[in-house]
């Protein structure tokens, strides 16, 4: 099985314990492809602060509705659940800051 964060362990687990076959994709978004097409993405937040690769905001808008699960650092259910659609990236859900990375543009 292809390695995971310590935050996909903890979404992969949760989404196990709430009934759900899961399939991972280690360098696709959304992490976690269930059997009926449902996607999900685990994120871990640091300083109320969520972080996406332009790569990764574009991979999760393409795939159509796929659901964010926040987590705090070592939790083993997410803090927030909510659909990436709904969410403005540059910007602000509730108290979390929606930050957007170009990695392409970092030195080598």
């Amino acid at each position: 099985m292809p390695e995971m964060t310590q935050t996909q362990r903890a979404a992969e687990a949760w989404l196990r314990a709430q009934g759900r076959r899961t399939i991972f994709q280690r360098r696709r978004s959304p992490d976690f492809i269930m059997p009926n097409g449902e996607g999900f993405v685990a994120k871990l937040v640091r300083h109320n602060a969520v972080v996406f690769s332009a790569r990764q905001l574009a991979e999760l808008r393409a795939f159509g509705p796929a659901t964010l699960l926040l987590f705090a650092a070592g939790a083993s259910e997410p803090e927030a659940v909510v659909v990436v659609d709904q969410l403005d990236v540059p910007g602000y859900w509730r108290q979390y800051r929606l930050v957007l990375t170009d990695l392409s543009r970092r030195a080598a």
